[in-house]
Order: structure tokens, then C-alpha cells, then sequence
């Protein structure tokens, strides 16, 4: 569906809508990092129709309750480490919407992200991890890597093992990807090629593309259950 954000602006974000969603307050008795989530869902699209400045007071809002949900392990849905792959996820995004900084929240909704395969009560079989795990998990370690330095690499690492180990150990071409994933792959791939070219002197142009590439979602981001929002 062709996204129209002039239709969008109209009949989706009305004035007592975004009253709501300004006038949401912290409940102890509910998962409030869930509701973040969803308010911070709602808040990227009052940014692609317009109105960012309007929500503004939101971001930190959320920034503060994902927090507190990190903090006290909140507990909500069947999987927990899926839940904290989630908070983690969405808070990596607010930092970012605030400060425009990176997060080091990307590396423990990786960390998570794996954990989460591995639920005791229904692991994940190989095609799920595949199919709706890994692109996931390998987005995480490209946003988690920082290749200004020999250790920000390691993050690079952990994604192209894991997709070496869960689908090719081939490198894949930039020029036929179809997936997040192998595009992802190739970027870090590149990122250390253009840290080794660096530090032998050679130019900088490949580590300037390579840090600010970033891999496209296959089709959608999204941070909460019922919270789908367009890349």
C-alpha cells in the first residue's frame, strides 16, 4: 500500500488523538513499557505526516518509561527475553530520535533477540529463526558495530556468523540481495575492509559510507505486537 501522508495527517492524527497521546500518563499497574512502545510507534508517524513538533514532549517520555520497564524487568506477554528484545529495540530508537546518537541499546536487543529463539517452552525451529528471527538480530549487530575502532568490530562479527551459520557461509553480492540480511552482511563485510584500508593508510571514503549504511527492514519495523510502522 502507497503510504499518503496527506490522508494520513487528515484522518488519523485528529486533535483529540494527539491529546491522548499527550495526556498519557504512567500507571503502575500496567506494562508501561508496552504502552511506550505503542505511543513511540504513534509518534514516527506523527513525524513522517508533519507533526513531530507537536509530539515532541513524547520522545522522553517514553525514553523514561522503557527505562523504568528495563530496570524492573517488566513482565509482559509469553517470552520474556522477547519482551526485552522489544524494550531495548524501542528505547535504541527514542535515544536516537532525541539525541541522534547511537544506543548501546542495540547490542542488548541482540543479545536478547538470540535468547529469545531459544524459549523453553517452544524453541524456535531453524526455518522461523531464518525467516523471522535473523534479519532482526543482524540489524542489531550493524547498529550495535562501530568501526572507528578494532573492538567496535566485534558486533560486526556476531552478525555475519550468525548468518554464516544459519544460511550461507558465501559472502553474498551487494548487486543481487533481496534480503536485510545478506545486504547487511555485505555492509559489515565492508565496514572491515574500509577499517583495514584505513589503517594502512589508504582513503577514508569506504569507512565514511560504510558507517553511515545502514541496512533496509524487509518490508516493516515494529516495536510493540500491535505496532507496525513503514521503514
Amino acid at each position: 500500500m502507497i503510504f499518503d501522508p496527506i490522508t494520513s495527517r487528515r484522518n488519523a492524527f485528529t486533535e483529540g488523538m494527539l491529546r491522548f497521546l499527550l495526556e498519557t500518563k504512567y500507571e503502575s499497574s500496567r506494562p508501561m513499557g508496552n504502552v511506550a512502545q505503542s505511543n513511540l510507534g504513534t509518534v514516527i508517524k506523527t513525524w513522517l505526516v508533519g507533526l513531530g513538533i507537536t509530539v515532541a514532549p513524547v520522545v522522553p517520555r517514553c525514553i523514561d518509561w522503557l527505562g523504568r520497564a528495563i530496570d524492573t524487568d517488566e513482565k509482559f506477554g509469553a517470552s520474556q527475553d522477547l519482551y526485552r528484545c522489544q524494550l531495548h529495540w524501542a528505547k535504541g530508537i527514542a535515544d536516537w530520535m532525541d539525541t541522534g546518537w547511537e544506543s548501546g541499546e542495540w547490542e542488548r536487543a541482540r543479545v536478547f533477540e538470540e535468547a529469545a529463539w531459544r524459549y523453553e517452552k517452544r524453541p524456535w525451529p531453524m526455518n522461523e529463526i531464518i525467516k523471522y528471527g535473523l534479519d532482526d538480530y543482524m540489524a542489531f549487530a550493524f547498529q550495535a558495530g562501530d568501526d572507528s575502532s578494532p573492538d567496535g568490530l566485534e558486533a560486526y562479527e556476531n552478525g555475519i556468523q550468525m548468518y554464516e551459520h544459519w544460511v550461507s557461509n558465501k559472502p553474498p553480492s551487494m548487486s543481487h540481495s533481496r534480503t536485510a540480511g545478506s545486504n547487511s552482511k555485505g555492509l559489515r563485510r565492508y565496514a572491515e575492509r574500509a577499517e583495514t584500508g584505513l589503517a594502512c593508510g589508504l582513503s577514508d571514503r569506504p569507512q565514511r559510507y560504510a558507517r553511515h549504511a545502514r541496512p533496509r527492514r524487509r518490508q516493516l519495523i515494529s516495536i510493540s505486537p500491535t505496532v507496525s510502522f513503514p521503514c
